[in-house]
């Protein structure tokens, strides 16, 4: 579903910016799901300017932090409660 949906705003915009609130994600549910999402993020990562991922448990920042050498856009990290911040970012 994701990736229709970001197909379709890609098409519409050309580039888009994500705000991702993602504390509440625990992991990808088998192998096979997480190969999914990381060929989503190979075929779509060059059409991301910016994008925001409001964190909660230290895996995720250890992984975006690592994705960042092999992904396109500027990726920043934000805590719970630091969404306002997260946006002006993201907007700015």
């Amino acid at each position: 579903k994701l990736s229709k949906t970001a197909d379709e705003l890609i098409k519409k915009h050309g580039r888009v910016k994500l705000f991702i609130k993602g504390a509440k994600f625990d992991g990808w549910e088998d192998f096979a799901t997480m190969q999914k999402h990381f060929h989503f993020v190979k075929e779509h990562h060059n059409y991301v300017e910016k994008l925001v991922f409001i964190s909660g448990a230290w895996w995720q920042k250890f992984m975006l932090n690592f994705a960042q050498m092999l992904v396109h856009p500027k990726v920043k990290i934000f805590e719970v409660g630091e969404e306002e911040a997260a946006l002006k970012w993201l907007e700015s």
